[in-house]
């Protein structure tokens, strides 16, 4: 017996393919006299909602999309009337930072979002650096981006909080993020 759709060889009583589960056809195996492990009774596939569920949307992922475009929204208004470092140097920070506050008091109230937490502080710790950057490059030294600094700290102090909390979870998930 063979599975045409899956290019296996089956045993010789199968009927279904255990992969698949299309019908198994009567031609002769490609390996022969090779002993195999026993297939397991083929069983109905899962539903599509057992992989989607409704309310796998988390609110951190909608945090972080609000922040983006809070910032994108606010770089483009203070580009617009003159105040960019302003916006730059000393909004966006504390917004970050706020940002950081809120979903760390979030992460420890819900079980869910321990491990999902790891991976939007350090995104927040990214945008800080950026700002950071942006302030030393524009004024030779650290100048302006002491706020963002401050903000990255506050974004990275929660991280090392929860991954002393929650190491194993925390690992996990960003071991399954970056394929590691």
């Amino acid at each position: 017996m063979r599975c045409n759709e899956c290019n296996v060889d089956l045993a010789e009583n199968a009927k279904v393919c255990p992969l698949c589960g299309s019908k198994a056809s009567d031609e002769e195996a490609v390996i022969k006299n090779m002993i195999t492990a026993e297939y397991p009774e083929y069983g109905e596939l899962r539903p599509l909602e057992y992989y989607i569920q409704k309310n796998d949307v988390y609110f951190g992922k909608w945090m972080m999309v609000g922040i983006v475009a809070l910032s994108a929204i606010l770089l483009v208004i203070s580009a617009i009337f003159s105040f960019l470092d302003t916006v730059l140097y000393i909004v966006l920070p504390v917004v970050y930072a706020l940002a950081a506050i809120v979903y760390f008091v979030s992460s420890l109230k819900e079980k869910k979002n321990h491990a999902r937490g790891a991976m939007y502080f350090i995104m927040l710790a990214i945008l800080d650096g950026i700002i950071v950057l942006a302030g030393y490059l524009t004024t030779k030294g650290i100048g302006q981006g002491y706020y963002a600094l401050g903000s990255a700290v506050v974004a990275l102090l929660a991280l090392m909080i929860l991954g002393g909390k929650y190491p194993q979870e925390i690992d996990n998930e960003l071991a399954g993020r970056f394929h590691r």
